[in-house]
C-alpha cells in the first residue's frame, strides 16, 4: 500500500501510518486480532491547469494597473493582446512542467493489524 490519507494525514507507506499511530513491534503484539482503520487512496494529480483563458482575462481585467496606457475604445488593443498571447504561451508545455501531488480520490480501503504484521515480518 502506498501513498494514502488516514485521516487527513498523508501516508506514504504502511510505515508512515506506523509512525504515525505510534505503533511499534511491541504495541503491535498488544493490538486487538481485529483492529483495523480506514483509509483512503489517493491519485497523482497536477496541483492545478493552467488554461489560456485565465492568462488572457487575468491580464485584460486588470487594467486598472494600466489603464492610463488603453485607448477608450480597447476592444482591438483586447484581440491583439489575445493573439499574442495564443501565439507565445505553450500552455501544454507549461502544464507538463506544474507539478503533480497526491489527493484523495474517494475510495476507502481497511488496513488491518495482519497487514501491519505482514509489513513487519
Amino acid at each position: 500500500m502506498k501513498n494514502f490519507f488516514y485521516d487527513d494525514r498523508f501516508c506514504t507507506d504502511i510505515e508512515d501510518l506506523m509512525c504515525e499511530l505510534d505503533i511499534d513491534e511491541e504495541t503491535l503484539s498488544d493490538m486487538e486480532d481485529d483492529w483495523e482503520i480506514e483509509c483512503e487512496e489517493t491519485t497523482l494529480e497536477k496541483i492545478f491547469v493552467m488554461k489560456k483563458e485565465f492568462i488572457t482575462n487575468t491580464i485584460l481585467n486588470r487594467t486598472d494597473i494600466w489603464e492610463d496606457r488603453f485607448p477608450e475604445d480597447s476592444d482591438d488593443i483586447f484581440k491583439q493582446i489575445e493573439i499574442a498571447i495564443d501565439n507565445s504561451i505553450d500552455v501544454d508545455k507549461l502544464n507538463k512542467g506544474l507539478p503533480s501531488l497526491y489527493y484523495p480520490n474517494g475510495k476507502r480501503f481497511k488496513i488491518k493489524k495482519s497487514d501491519l504484521i505482514e509489513y513487519t515480518s
